[in-house]
């Protein structure tokens, strides 16, 4: 039995050229698991690219894991993902979780030039991007042709040295059985769901796990949440807040359904006040979890 396994999702608002560094330097220091970012490429909103942003943090810390949540499949080449995760996973010295996702910005897709995809069609592009980058990581050369994505005798050099893994961050159904099947890990986020479609995911995802002959206790279930100890003025759908003892109470209903731990998205205009009181005062009372050996298989654990 082990503590759940919690990680912090770092600003991607480039305030400064030190500011994702500084919460994660925090984070590591606080005892989170891991680090992440999410993917907003284009659009008006200021961002950061998330891949370069990892490998910015990855030089200025030494511990916390590197984890993407999650990659928008659709705006990037999957050889060339597999390329750039092999590269941040040996200079970080294996710890960076690859998360990918359909892609949910059809706007932002269609102004680069990227054909509007149905949801169905973004879980083909998904299953079809996790197959080229496993097996580029894996063999030697890789032929595979797909819909959206196909490689002809495609190589890296090198090849990661461990099973980077792989999280899917997906809600439906279908989305949560392609990770059962082929995924490492399943990374939903809580703000655009309910209870009763994760529970519906949950037990969905176990058993296309066992119909493809893999282990459903291998696989890492973190949720992403968004979390304030204390009360705000405005609280956002589904969002976890109160005292110390609320936003634990909260969480331990979601280590119930069977998830491992949390990525956390701090609420409020004091990102570093809130990860301290969420580590400080949170973490402590939550109980032991069951997949330890999952969590380690990640690089994750404490």
């Amino acid at each position: 039995m082990g503590k759940p396994v919690i990680g912090l999702s770092v600003s991607m608002h480039p305030i400064s050229e030190e500011s994702p560094v500084r919460e994660a330097t925090l984070a590591e220091e606080l005892g989170f698991d891991f680090v992440s970012v999410p993917d907003h490429p284009f659009g008006g909103s200021p961002t950061n690219e998330p891949l370069v942003t990892l490998a910015w943090i990855g030089a200025a810390t030494q511990r916390i894991g590197l984890v993407t949540r999650v990659l928008g499949v659709p705006f990037r080449n999957p050889a060339m993902v597999a390329k750039m995760a092999e590269t941040i996973d040996r200079f970080s010295g294996g710890r960076l979780v690859l998360g990918l996702g359909g892609g949910g910005a059809d706007k932002k897709m269609r102004s680069v030039g990227i054909a509007p995809l149905s949801a169905g069609e973004k879980i083909d592009g998904l299953a079809e991007a996790t197959s080229i980058i496993s097996e580029m990581w894996s063999n030697p050369q890789v032929t595979r042709s797909g819909r959206q994505h196909g490689v002809v005798d495609a190589e890296i050099s090198p090849r990661p040295a461990r099973r980077i893994p792989i999280w899917l961050g997906v809600l439906g159904p279908r989305g949560a059985e392609l990770a059962g099947e082929a995924a490492d890990g399943w990374i939903p986020y809580l703000r655009y769901t309910t209870v009763e479609r994760l529970t519906v995911c949950r037990r969905r995802l176990t058993a296309a796990a066992e119909r493809a002959q893999r282990d459903p206790a291998a696989l890492t279930c973190i949720l992403s949440v968004e979390a304030h100890v204390g009360q705000l003025s405005e609280t956002p759908v589904n969002a976890i807040t109160g005292t110390p003892e609320a936003v634990a109470e909260q969480m331990v209903k979601f280590l119930d359904l069977g998830f491992d731990g949390f990525n956390v998205t701090v609420l409020g205009p004091d990102r570093i006040e809130q990860a301290t009181r969420i580590a400080e005062e949170v973490f402590p009372l939550l109980p032991s979890v069951g997949a330890v050996a999952a969590v380690k298989s990640t690089g994750l654990v404490r």
